[in-house]
């Protein structure tokens, strides 16, 4: 097992005793998890560099490449989101994606066309236990752990493409949507296996605790779902019916129509069970948790989705408008400058001071359209800042 580093300068190479133990510990907590190991040797191949697009990992047969900011080993305190979601996440790929595949992945050469399905298995359950190992070994905090969860959450629950696509439809994403810009991605319901499939993964891991007593959990289905195969590097497709079958023999239950319900759901009434089965709330509070600020920071931008329905640039661009919503209602679009809040000069501190008012009248916002006119907006909005948090029910 090994972690290779490139970077432009040397300082950027310094990677602490904290964080070294901490992805020591990772690797062994994910292999405890498995009970074995289906590669023969292990690489983190990873860059910090700001030259590259840091644009996540991918996951190898016998590696990962994860691509990182020139000074996440420098200031991890700025990079939650990623050590929570690349190092554990593409790790545990090692066994589901590489070593077990669902069926329709696994094709006989290059010339056949894979077919995506379960996708919410292979992305959406790696995701909720590489969060539950990156809490457990240190990577984040239990507080951040649930702010994660709770982006998820939220942006689940007001996703309004949910009525024309449900979880199962969004396994064919990436056979025509790979490579194309998504305008209104709440509507259009891009690739949300990775966040709706945490939380149904989230869902039968307290329906296995309850089950049982609490004496099982999502990771005893883990270790049964992904034994070890026949032979060193082969790959297992997996099915639907195997996935059932090996949740019944870890607790007994009517498996089949729980999942079948949820992943061809058009509501989100089944997300907001399993969250509070969870033991969670949803809430929304006037100030963004550690988590969602550290990604504003990074993508530049202040996210209002959960308020007036947008997300604004620090230079006023409007980088998303949620369908639906307020903002959305008043007529703005991706793309849009807003140059005034009330006649005042744009600034990121103006309009959120402005939304923070929870003033009874409407927000006006000068804005420069595409066509390069100018344009006065009023949105219907007076509930204040909403970012959302996860409140513990315990």
């Amino acid at each position: 097992m090994r972690l290779d580093v490139v970077a432009d300068e040397a300082k950027d190479l310094t990677v602490s005793p904290g964080q070294l133990e901490a992805l020591r510990k990772t690797v062994m907590l994910t292999n405890e998890m498995f009970g074995f190991v289906p590669f023969r040797h292990y690489d983190f191949l990873v860059s910090a560099t700001d030259r590259l697009p840091n644009d996540g990992g991918n996951e190898h047969r016998e590696s990962s490449e994860i691509s990182l900011p020139a000074d996440y080993f420098l200031s991890p305190e700025k990079y939650t989101s990623m050590a929570a979601s690349l190092f554990p996440h593409e790790y545990i790929h090692a066994w589901n994606g590489i070593s077990h595949r669902p069926a329709g992945m696994v094709t006989p050469d290059f010339n056949t066309p894979m077919q995506d399905t379960m996708l919410w298995v292979y992305e959406g359950l790696t995701e909720l236990l590489g969060l539950q190992i990156a809490r457990e070994s240190g990577l984040i905090s239990d507080r951040d752990y649930r702010g994660l969860l709770a982006i998820d959450a939220a942006e689940q629950s007001f996703r309004p493409g949910r009525r024309w696509k449900s979880l199962a439809d969004s396994d064919n994403d990436p056979i025509y949507l790979a490579g194309r810009h998504t305008t209104w991605r709440d509507w259009e319901r891009r690739e949300d296996y990775y966040t709706e499939g945490p939380l149904l993964w989230l869902g039968v891991n307290a329906q296995i605790r309850r089950l049982t007593d609490g004496n099982k959990t999502l990771k005893d289905f883990a270790r049964a779902f992904f034994a070890a195969g026949p032979e060193p590097l082969a790959v297992e497709p997996y099915t639907f019916s195997n996935l059932t079958a090996t949740l019944n023999t870890v607790a007994p239950f009517s498996w089949r129509s729980y999942l079948l319900a949820r992943l061809n759901a058009h509501d989100g009434a089944y997300l907001q069970d399993d969250v509070k089965n969870a033991g969670y709330s949803l809430i929304f509070d006037a100030t963004e948790t550690n988590v969602l600020a550290q990604e504003e920071q990074a993508d530049g931008v202040i996210d209002l989705s959960y308020s007036i329905g947008a997300r604004v640039y620090q230079n006023g661009v409007l980088q998303s408008v949620s369908w639906d919503g307020p903002a959305f209602n008043a007529g703005m679009v991706p793309g849009m400058k807003i140059s005034a809040v009330d006649g005042k000069a744009f600034s990121l501190d103006t309009l959120r001071q402005r939304i923070q008012a929870a003033l009874p009248s409407h927000i006006r916002l000068t804005v420069l359209n595409e066509a390069g006119e100018v344009e006065e907006l009023d949105i219907d909005y007076s509930a204040g800042l909403r970012f959302p948090d996860l409140s513990s029910l315990n």
